[in-house]
């Protein structure tokens, strides 16, 4: 009581100190991520670290250099409270505890306020975060009562009252008719409705309001009892406890509705009652689940435009049913009622499958949608590695996989290319097990590959076309990625072509102009090639740019472009580069390759390269047309100074 009355009074003199200074902070800053552990989600010691607390943390963040929480009871009992709480986010905590930091502060130093006070967004976030968590306790409360009530309420009345109670065989079968129709509800849009509730309501009108409550509550119960125990079965005990509580919750809430309902209408005759008691159903049905909405922080617009106006409309179409079965019992006995019975029975279950039938169309619509979304973004891609990448990714995700692989063989059926991906990266060259999925990547008469796949459940017919749709697509945009890596790349040396240097030159001038910045080329020229060629060999000519072309790629960049100009001449654009750095490469570049030692015939050689280098920038004095024959001439004019 003592620490309940200290936290109440604490805060109370903070409000009524922020009132003497004439102002309410209009945010309270919540640093996270400004911390290094609250940063990676870590807002509190963990019991292995002993008895650190966050005052360390605190310590490092310049905003609470002088402030430990340990200083204050509130911080400290919040702390505890959210500690014990496992279902409290880390997140959430984080902002909270800040925020606790940051009112001391405040209460010490009422400038500090003015620090915090351009942050406005995390004063949302944190009323927010207050009020999640506020709903979220009210809603379990909320829960709690109505099963309590629910379940406690009719038995307390049975026991007490102790009415009528159907023949055990007509109770028996009623039950077993409810379950079933329970079992088989119908769903319309985003509306759910089964014809059980004829039969609570024929049992509301001849037997009373305990034995239709009872009855509601044990077979709701009962059916979420069976849809929970697969979770049982697979060792998910939260998963099954949480259907338990949802059907002892449903359940509850016709438990209260039956019992209000009846003693209402309990003088009236069937006929009468009946009709009232289908409207007051609906309404109370409805008052419960809005209220249920608002405490998920569910638009409840939304709500009653899109489920409750529907579903309550189909309740009242159901009920009358429920009159009907009344009225020929009453007059008639049990077996007129039968066709009745049977009835509902065939209801729910035509219902049930053309539910099921509906959700598999749209499911397929879907299906087809996400389809299409990825085949577009598959075209647009033209990279070759970048396409294959993203196509595992796509295909992981579009049948729930373990594990997608490419494979892309070339023409005499030797594999040049083998990806994979199994959620968490792209590896390459990791074998897949047989079990995979295999098919064929082609264009027609010519083979490509192969796309592998291990779906982590098995594939349904439709899916499994869907997936030979999309490696079909996959096959196309393969074709074209892979044409256009031909085109764009030297296929001696695998550096890009000429044409691709001059298309990327033109555009890095375009994006420096814009943006004020600065690129370097570096031209390389072979030394004396042509004697190499014509004492060594054409074969011997191309290992030299072969081994020249891996030395370039080796020296530079990811982002720097690399291309073969012609003949023995390399050109690399280094973006972001003055001509100093570019100067450096050049000599790293020249040293490299003029120690790789070439064998052939019982010969060793060595060669060197010249290279001239150039800045461009907008102040440049020279046209973007002359940029490559500045750095030409410059290497023209070290070839002549060195006479080769």
């Amino acid at each position: 009581m003592d620490n309940t009355k200290g936290c109440s009074r604490n805060s109370k003199e903070w409000w009524r100190h922020m009132k003497r200074h004439k102002g309410m902070p209009t945010t309270i800053l919540a640093a996270r991520g400004t911390n290094d552990r609250m940063g990676r989600g870590y807002p509190f010691p963990s019991p292995s670290r002993g008895n650190q607390t966050i005052d360390q943390n605190l310590d490092q963040n310049p905003m609470a250099s002088h402030t430990s929480l340990s200083y204050y009871p509130i911080a400290n009992r919040c702390q505890k409270k959210i500690m014990n709480n496992r279902n409290f986010s880390q997140d959430r905590a984080s902002l909270i505890f800040q925020t606790v930091t940051n009112l001391k502060r405040i209460k010490s130093s009422p400038s500090f306020m003015f620090q915090i006070l351009a942050k406005d967004e995390l004063y949302n976030r944190l009323i927010s975060a207050i009020i999640s968590t506020m709903r979220g306790r009210l809603r379990r409360y909320y829960e709690y009562l109505i099963i309590a009530v629910g379940l406690g309420a009719p038995l307390a009345l049975f026991l007490t009252e102790r009415p009528p109670l159907p023949p055990l065989l007509d109770l028996i079968f009623l039950l077993t008719v409810a379950a079933i129709a329970a079992r088989y509800y119908v769903s319309i849009k985003n509306t759910i409705v089964s014809f059980e509730i004829v039969i609570y309501l024929f049992l509301l009108l001849t037997y009373g309001p305990v034995i239709a409550a009872l009855t509601s509550l044990f077979t709701i119960s009962l059916v979420w009892f069976i849809r929970g125990f697969p979770s049982l079965y697979r060792g998910d005990q939260a998963g099954f406890l949480g259907s338990l509580k949802m059907g002892l919750y449903n359940g509850g809430v016709y438990s209260i509705m039956y019992l209000l309902v009846g003693s209402l209408f309990e003088p009236y005759p069937t006929l009468i009652r009946g009709i009232f008691a289908a409207f007051f159903l609906v309404g109370l049905n409805e008052i419960f689940f809005a209220f249920s909405r608002f405490l998920e922080r569910y638009d409840l617009k939304r709500y009653f435009k899109e489920e409750a106006l529907q579903s309550d409309l189909i309740e009242i179409l159901i009920y009358p049913l429920g009159i009907s079965m009344a009225m020929l019992y009453q007059a008639h006995g049990f077996i007129a009622t039968l066709p009745l019975i049977m009835s509902i029975l065939l209801l729910s279950i035509i219902g049930n499958q053309m539910s099921k039938y509906q959700s598999r169309i749209e499911m397929r619509i879907q299906e087809e949608e996400e389809l299409n979304e990825i085949t577009e973004e598959l075209e647009s891609l033209l990279d070759l590695d970048r396409l294959i990448d993203t196509a595992l990714e796509k295909v992981f995700h579009f049948i729930n996989a373990r594990k997608v692989a490419i494979v892309l063989e070339s023409p005499d059926h030797r594999i040049f290319l083998h990806k994979s991906y199994d959620g968490t990266r792209v590896s390459e060259g990791e074998e897949v097990s047989s079990e995979a999925i295999d098919l064929n990547l082609s264009t027609g008469e010519k083979s490509l590959g192969s796309l592998r796949v291990i779906p982590d459940l098995p594939l349904s017919r439709g899916k499994m076309i869907l997936l030979e749709n999309l490696t079909k697509h996959i096959s196309l945009c393969l074709a074209n990625a892979i044409l256009y890596k031909l085109s764009i790349e030297d296929p001696l040396t695998s550096l890009f072509t000429r044409r691709y240097f001059e298309q990327k030159l033109t555009e890095g001038v375009t994006q420096v102009e814009k943006k004020n910045g600065r690129f370097s080329i570096v031209l390389f020229d072979i030394d004396n090639f042509k004697m190499i060629n014509d004492q060594l060999g054409h074969r011997m000519g191309d290992w030299v740019l072969i081994q020249f072309a891996r030395v370039l790629r080796d020296g530079s960049r990811k982002h720097d472009i690399i291309a073969r100009w012609g003949g023995d001449e390399f050109v690399t654009i280094l973006p972001d580069t003055g001509e100093e750095e570019a100067r450096q490469y050049g000599e790293r570049i020249q040293e490299v390759f003029s120690n790789y030692l070439f064998r052939i015939k019982n010969r060793e050689i060595r060669c060197s390269v010249t290279f001239g280098h150039f800045e461009y920038h907008p102040k440049s004095r020279i046209h973007r047309n002359e940029i490559f024959h500045e750095v030409d001439r410059r290497l023209l004019a070290l070839k002549r100074k060195k006479g080769r």
